[in-house]
């Protein structure tokens, strides 16, 4: 299997394109870093949390639990960047675009 990082057009979205290849055909998927393992230890703190919250809304013991991070750090990149994240009811989530 092939496996390459390309920039995607949806920002704060890493993914990766899988090839396979047989005698007749060749097929290409369009997967998300996170899912890979090996790759989503390299990513980022915020692209981590993106990651998770794409699911929905979650308690920010249960993020922090989920990514692995430090509840100071995961405090900080929420403050530090309010036009992607927002804590809503008690629960960290996406900001919707274009708010």
């Amino acid at each position: 299997m092939l496996s390459r990082l390309y920039s995607c057009v949806i920002p704060n979205i890493p993914s990766i394109v899988v090839g396979g290849f047989t005698d007749t055909t060749t097929k290409f998927t369009r997967t998300d870093v996170a899912d890979c393992p090996d790759l989503a230890a390299s990513m980022t703190l915020r692209g981590n949390m993106y990651a998770a919250l794409r699911g929905g809304a979650m308690d920010l013991v249960e993020l922090v639990r989920k990514i692995g991070g430090k509840r100071d750090s995961v405090e900080r990149k929420i403050r530090a960047y309010k036009d992607t994240f927002i804590i809503f009811d008690g629960k960290v989530a996406l900001k919707e675009r274009g708010l």
